[in-house]
């Protein structure tokens, strides 16, 4: 299902001096908080990034309980819901892989020969990809570097992670 946004939806938000590319929260009845972005084409999502099941008739109906927020506000939401979740699965948290990550990027760039960059094979797939996603976050450059970066570096740890599945068999 395609999800377009209504004119009367992004008038709405409009009104709270939300704009496309833009964030914000809606304090629900048990005070608790859900937060959504706007993409550039006006459709909402949710911190999952999944469109958001909301209406016109449901943002005028909670239209006093919308607030505007940062990008930086939303980011922060979405990594301590990831976080809960992986916490859940017993996987490691953010916080416990940036000092991973800052290992990871160093031996990866001053070390490369010695190999110590492929301890970090040793994670699974999805705790690889947030190592990653850590570690370029923090370049220089523009989107196409850090993708270019988070490409070659996970195309090393998918071979060094084969190899050492191979060399443990």
């Amino acid at each position: 299902m395609k999800h377009e946004p209504s004119s009367d939806l992004l008038q709405f938000l409009r009104s709270k001096n939300i704009l496309p590319n833009g964030y914000f929260s809606l304090e629900e009845p048990d005070g608790t908080y859900t937060f959504y972005s706007v993409s550039r084409s006006g459709v909402l999502y949710t911190l999952d990034l999944e469109p958001a099941a909301l209406s016109a008739d449901d943002v005028w109906e909670k239209l006093d309980r919308i607030q505007k927020i940062s990008r930086e506000v939303f980011e922060q939401a979405q990594e301590s819901l990831w976080d809960a979740r992986r916490l859940a699965r017993g996987l490691p948290t953010n916080r416990e892989l940036k000092p991973v990550a800052e290992q990871f990027y160093k031996d990866y760039t001053q070390h490369y020969a010695e190999g110590r960059w492929k301890t970090a094979a040793r994670y699974d797939e999805e705790t690889i990809r947030h190592i990653l996603n850590i570690v370029c976050s923090n370049l220089q450059g523009g989107g196409k570097n850090q993708q270019a970066a988070w490409d070659r570096m996970f195309r090393d740890l998918v071979q060094a992670k084969v190899f050492r599945t191979q060399r443990d068999i």
